[in-house]
């Protein structure tokens, strides 16, 4: 343990915090480039042509709750979303991701320098929101 000697203050320094204080800095991990540049007119024409999705556009066309009440999928502006409710009741609008475009999502939500790294669960939760 080190004394240091201020004007009027003293702070003590540790061994783990001197062992800390002497690793270097490692920089932030910045994502240069996601790949493409998802726009809105890119997402509608995904969303339109992926099979996975044809049901739920469907479900949305035929303005139909396939019963369940509490999810549903509207068409608004060109974009498939997915209504839901959270435990609080509020009804919640996804937009629907398409297969071709998710790997751009989780990246974006995951490597992101504000993202923090959270794990995986709460990146989907923050996905999700």
């Amino acid at each position: 343990m080190k004394i240091i000697l201020g004007s009027k203050r003293k702070a003590v320094v540790t061994k783990a915090q001197a062992k800390q204080q002497a690793k270097p800095i490692k920089p932030l991990k910045v994502i240069e480039n996601l790949g493409e540049d998802v726009t809105r007119e890119k997402l509608i024409a995904v969303q339109g042509q992926d099979p996975s999705l044809a049901k739920f556009m469907k479900e949305a066309e035929q303005n139909q709750k396939a019963g369940r009440p509490e999810v549903y999928f509207k068409m608004k502006d060109g974009i498939l979303y997915k209504y839901c409710r959270n435990f609080e009741g509020r009804e919640i609008p996804q937009v629907v991701i398409p297969k071709g475009l998710r790997e751009t999502v989780i990246t974006m939500a995951h490597d992101a320098v504000m993202s923090g790294h959270q794990g995986q669960k709460k990146t989907k939760d923050r996905i999700w929101r």
